[in-house]
């Protein structure tokens, strides 16, 4: 059988889970609802480029919600016009919440019945959610919906940009120590997108009960007893730490007044908390910046300051970003999920603290946790079996996964299955919303590999089996696909390091290929070996197999402030790993990445004469400038990063001013040999001036270089447009194509 090319056109045909977008199952385990999307791009967006003219989130573009029978795979569409995502299940299985959009109108509410199989829009309930977990919340009773609506109209500050009584138009920020500034008005991160009412909506009537107005909010929960909804309301920044701090605020569902109950609550996204199931307590975690992970309880009634249940003197490794507490059904256990396996406290009517019991029920294999077998909607603990839980572990040396149970009483663990594919892992390493678990013995989860894109499987832990429930993309067994491999290697500073490749479908064992090597500073790259295709950073890595290269992503791990000088410890000790093998071409090494990828291309290029060509997307290539990039309303727009984020400076340009210029490859240009194709968005942020000053530095130093800015588009390529997508493979492949090419004079 003859396959087909992976090209572009294959990607945009694609379909993938919505991104972050949690499956639901309902409550009698025989229907699981699904978001998915395919890849085909379209619509203007608006604001930082969140949402689209008809107000849908950027990243749920092209979505669809599709209705699962778990027992004989048939797929129905609930919601069959237009764009949908975010179902959820009634509690009581008899109808479905969804976010859908039709035709030329705006986002809305959606509610599907059923009994009757027909759905009912809600064109005056305007929703606006920003992140896929942003998902409709039902209350108990079934009888109505909180959402996120378009925000009232803002009470903003003067506008920046003025006319002067004498026709002058000037924009003017004014800052007096001790004193409120003009400008920097907005949150930083992507508050602007998060800005929203929020509504309970009758289900009946469509009615809509405002619960608050032009708040900052990514989630929401119900009390248990229906009385009131538990929000983290983003309230306040610390730009230098790039750390975001939200208000516990309880909003009473009778119309009475809101109280706050738990004030400036350090976390990334404002969903890891969850209600107790006596609706008494609220138990949240703490994800501060150079500090551990903590865990507090908290009355709803706001009778006490929060009481603290982590240890604050020692590392309890506990899992961050999105997984939230769990309570025992009976309220009277917490867990959280920790790197080595699960915190458990036992709390006998909140006595005193020191009559809580703490115990930690650690793995005893190499494995590392990356989350725990839990419906992401639900606060209460899931146990397989009485006194188990099941929890997901990476294998660090073959990165596998593996599901392992562990009895709690005794702290005994069992493997009971060991995967191939890799769990389906969105952006920023949260991984929990695509997992779902029954009332009995079964789950459901997302899985992927390198060679065949996302799936649908089910898993029974009791039988120790595991099958396909839906192929999401059953067209691709007619394409050609390329598969991947660990490289082990030594690192420069003896260290042992691992790498993912992914080799071309026609590779031959023995044959010497052109290798591509995409970085990423900070990253493990070998924990994506078994994800569909390893990378999409510049373009999809099948795309780039299928045109004969092979892919290779090392790991990267950077410790301390002088990033630039580490990046070369572990990328060329796996190149040479994988010459020795006989599988790289010593001739034809490619290098690029996008992003702090684009930043560790040219930094690379400052340290090596390796690579024949580079492509370098998105980067930052001077974090002096980068420091003093000013947003449009006043706001420091790199500052925290720089100082104590990704750019990794550890202090001010006054303080480090040698740091800054150190790590920046804009100052050593004059050492790159290596062609480099600076790519950018002409929408992001800072991104065009990075990649023009790396333009004109190169050409003023006599050496190859093109600058390519594709004016409407932001940061990522992965959410362009088709047409400029196709051309920025096209001119990726024609400039590695150019370089790569062996010399046939040899």
């Amino acid at each position: 059988m003859t396959l087909h090319p992976f090209t572009a056109d294959t990607l945009f045909a694609l379909s993938q889970p919505t991104t972050w977008v949690p499956l639901h199952l309902s409550p009698d385990g025989n229907q699981l609802l699904v978001s998915v999307q395919h890849q085909k791009r379209q619509g203007k967006s608006i604001g930082h480029e969140s949402y689209t003219d008809t107000g849908i989130p950027r990243p749920m573009v092209n979505s669809r919600v599709l209705l699962v029978d778990t027992t004989t795979g048939a797929v129905d569409e609930p919601f069959p016009d237009g764009t949908s995502w975010g179902a959820q299940w009634s509690p009581d299985g008899s109808a479905i919440a969804a976010y859908v959009q039709q035709g030329q109108n705006q986002a809305c509410l959606s509610i599907w019945t059923r009994e009757t199989r027909v759905s009912r829009r809600y064109p005056h309930v305007l929703v606006r959610p920003f992140f896929g977990f942003e998902v409709p919340r039902w209350t108990p009773d079934g009888q109505s919906v909180m959402v996120k609506l378009v925000a009232s109209p803002p009470i903003t500050a003067p506008e920046p940009t003025n006319t002067t009584a004498d026709g002058a138009r000037v924009t003017v920020f004014s800052f007096t120590p001790g004193s409120p500034s003009t400008g920097a008005t907005t949150l930083p991160g992507w508050a602007d997108g998060y800005r929203c009412d929020l509504g309970k909506i009758a289900v009946n009537t469509g009615e809509v009960q405002q619960l608050a107005e032009n708040w900052h909010i990514l989630g929401w929960k119900p009390s248990p007893d229906g009385c009131s909804v538990a929000v983290l309301h983003y309230v306040e920044a610390e730009p230098k730490l790039q750390q975001f701090y939200f208000d516990l605020t309880l909003l009473s569902l009778d119309g009475g007044p809101s109280q706050v109950i738990a004030r400036r609550i350090p976390q990334e996204y404002g969903v890891c908390f969850n209600w107790s199931p006596d609706s008494r307590w609220l138990a949240y975690t703490t994800q501060e910046r150079g500090k551990q992970n903590r865990v507090f309880v908290v009355a709803a009634d706001g009778s006490a300051e929060p009481e603290e249940l982590s240890d604050p003197t020692s590392d309890m490794q506990l899992l961050g970003e999105i997984e939230a507490p769990r309570w025992s059904s009976d309220s009277t256990q917490i867990y959280c999920v920790a790197k080595r396996g699960c915190w458990e406290w036992t709390i006998r009517d909140h006595a005193p603290k020191e009559e809580i019991t703490r115990r930690y029920i650690t793995l005893h294999s190499e494995h590392k946790v990356i989350g725990w077998v839990q419906s992401p909607t639900m606060g209460t603990i899931h146990m397989t079996r009485p006194d188990h839980l099941c929890v997901l572990a990476r294998n660090p040396r073959t990165k596998e996964t593996a599901f392992i149970e562990i009895e709690l009483s005794s702290g005994h663990e069992r493997i009971v299955a060991e995967l191939s594919q890799y769990l389906q892992s969105p952006t920023c390493g949260v991984e929990i919303a695509h997992r779902e678990v029954s009332q009995g013995h079964e789950g459901y989860l997302i899985v992927e590999a390198s060679h065949h894109p996302t799936e649908i499987w089910r898993f029974q832990w009791n039988k120790q089996h595991q099958e396909q429930v839906l192929s999401l993309n059953p067209a691709l067994s007619q394409v050609a696909v390329g598969k991947s491999r660990l490289i082990e290697y030594r690192a420069l500073d003896g260290q042992p390091g691992l790498a993912a490749l992914l080799l071309p479908p026609t590779y031959r064992e023995g044959e010497r290929i052109p290798i591509i090597v995409e970085v990423y500073g900070g990253a493990m790259n070998a924990n994506h070996v078994h994800d569909f295709g390893i990378t999409q950073d510049v373009i999809h890595g099948q795309i780039l197999v299928n045109q004969g290269y092979g892919l290779l992503t090392p790991d990267m791990p950077l410790q301390g402030h002088d990033p630039l000088s580490q990046l070369s410890r572990h990328v060329l000790p796996a190149i040479t790993r994988l010459i020795d093998l006989g599988i790289a071409d010593p001739k034809r090494i490619g290098l690029m990445g996008q992003s702090y990828g684009g930043y560790s291309t040219l930094a690379l290029l400052t340290q090596t004469s390796l690579f024949s060509a580079a492509v370098a997307c998105a980067g930052s290539y001077n974090l002096v400038a980068s420091y003093f990039t000013l947003g449009r309303n006043g706001n420091d727009q790199w500052l925290g990063w720089c100082e104590s984020g990704q750019g990794r400076m550890g202090g001010s340009v006054w303080e480090k001013r040698p740091a800054y210029i150190e790590n920046s490859p804009l100052f050593y240009l004059d050492r790159v040999t290596t062609p480099v194709l600076l790519i950018c968005g002409g929408q992001d942020p800072g991104a065009p001036e990075q990649a023009a000053a790396a333009f004109i530095g190169l050409r003023r130093l006599n050496k190859r270089v093109e600058y390519r800015c594709y004016q409407d588009e932001g940061h990522w390529s992965g959410t362009w447009s088709e047409a400029n997508y196709r051309d920025l493979c096209e001119r990726v492949f024609s400039w590695f194509d150019e370089h790569l090419a062996l010399d046939t004079g040899m």
